[in-house]
């Protein structure tokens, strides 16, 4: 799953975003009324507009995460490498911000069951086919944004059943027989696949 940053505010009254290890960015303003975010080791973020009207964030080394809004509505900010940061709020109405550092919510939630590390040929090769064949695809964007919006609502319902062990175990081989399609060639089976299961877990936990 992605990771979590809450937004916060404190005795001072100076917002900030604290993420799960207690790292802190704060929202600033500048002599010039130009807006940063700043972490504690003093790196800041700022607020850019370019030529088109396009809102996005900058930091000193030039990096950029432009601000978007998916098929159904939802808010993120987007890098260059496809990483996306959700704007959420919980059930007690705190808002956070949702980090997906590339991952599929699904194949990364199957890997980290197993012990697998996030660089794991499993999570590369998945990744990369999401990036370079499906996102190119002419439905491919739609197919994307449903998945980045159910796929989290069927993680929490695995995690919550009584048999979370067998169906991960049972996900991970699928995803396993994914990617030997994959290296094989077989693009357009391995998407029929994965749409296939993906429905089924759909049709099961009611999402």
């Amino acid at each position: 799953m992605g990771k979590k940053s809450y937004e916060r505010e404190d005795f001072f009254g100076n917002k900030y975003w604290e993420d799960e290890n207690g790292n802190r960015i704060y929202e600033r303003e500048d002599f010039f009324g130009n807006k940063y975010y700043e972490d504690q080791k003093g790196n800041r973020t700022y607020e850019r507009e370019d030529f088109f009207g396009n809102k996005y964030r900058e930091d000193s080394s030039g990096n950029r995460e432009y601000e978007r809004e998916d098929f159904f509505g939802n808010k993120y900010r987007e890098d260059n490498k496809g990483n996306r940061t959700y704007e959420r709020e919980d059930f007690f109405g705190n808002k956070y911000e949702e980090k997906d550092e590339g991952g599929c919510f699904l194949t990364t939630a199957c890997v980290e069951h197993a012990g697998l590390p996030d660089d794991c040929p499993e999570l590369q090769l998945m990744r990369k086919f999401r990036d370079e064949y499906i996102r190119l695809l002419p439905v491919g964007s739609n197919l994307i944004e449903d998945y980045y919006r159910t796929a989290p609502l069927i993680v929490q319902r695995i995690k919550s059943g009584s048999d979370t062990n067998a169906v991960f175990e049972n996900l991970l081989s699928i995803i396993r027989s994914v990617v030997a399609l994959i290296q094989a060639g077989r693009n357009s089976e391995a998407l029929a696949v994965c749409k296939r299961e993906f429905q089924i877990l759909r049709e099961r936990y009611r999402v």
